[in-house]
């Protein structure tokens, strides 16, 4: 459930809320200031609200600067941000990452994200032999997508999302997604 508003041009503000009706309800909300060659975007965050501090009650922030270059179709959007752990024996995370768009007609799109995070280390571990190098771990992650509009209202975005995932046990695990996003405008 979410809101979205833009009372000028240049500005847009939005909220939603996940899990309305579960216990583990997230709150996101963001803003976005600029126009078409310029945009600052920043976001705050609340994850598992309405639970106790021993399960990973977690908030962050975050900002992106997308750059169009100028003349081209060509748009760079790197992100910076930072997540905090009510639950005391949990050190910060933080994650960047990098959008590199190109439209190829007013239609058709192509898309890369990438992104690296890292963090959220378990303080309790560091008293056991058997667990004092573990880490939070990190993640690397590549998400190449097509995008393509079907007219002023339908637009459609196909995504594959590859994902290198080396856990708090230094374990390495390779994961997929892929997908088909739909956006109509009313």
């Amino acid at each position: 459930m979410g809101i979205e508003i833009a009372p000028v041009e240049w500005l847009t503000i939005a909220a939603s809320y996940e899990g309305a009706f579960d216990d583990h309800g997230n709150f996101y909300a963001g803003m976005t200031l600029g126009q078409k060659n310029f945009v600052l975007e920043g976001y705050i965050a609340a994850d598992s609200l309405n639970t106790d501090d021993e399960d990973d009650q977690a908030y962050g922030t975050g900002a992106a600067i997308k750059f169009v270059i100028p003349n081209t179709q060509i748009s760079l959007r790197p992100e910076l941000g930072i997540n905090f752990f009510e639950n005391e024996n949990y050190t910060f995370a933080w994650y960047t990452g990098a959008l590199l768009s190109l439209k190829l007609n007013n239609d058709f799109g192509f898309s890369v994200w990438g992104s690296f995070a890292n963090g959220s280390d378990d303080k309790r571990w560091e008293d056991s032999d058997v667990t004092k190098d573990w880490d939070g771990g990190h993640i690397i992650n590549v998400r190449p997508a097509l995008d393509f509009s079907l007219d002023k209202q339908t637009s459609f975005t196909v995504y594959l999302n590859l994902e290198e995932r080396t856990a708090f046990d230094g374990v390495c695990r390779g994961c997929w997604s892929s997908g088909v996003y739909v956006n109509y405008v009313f």
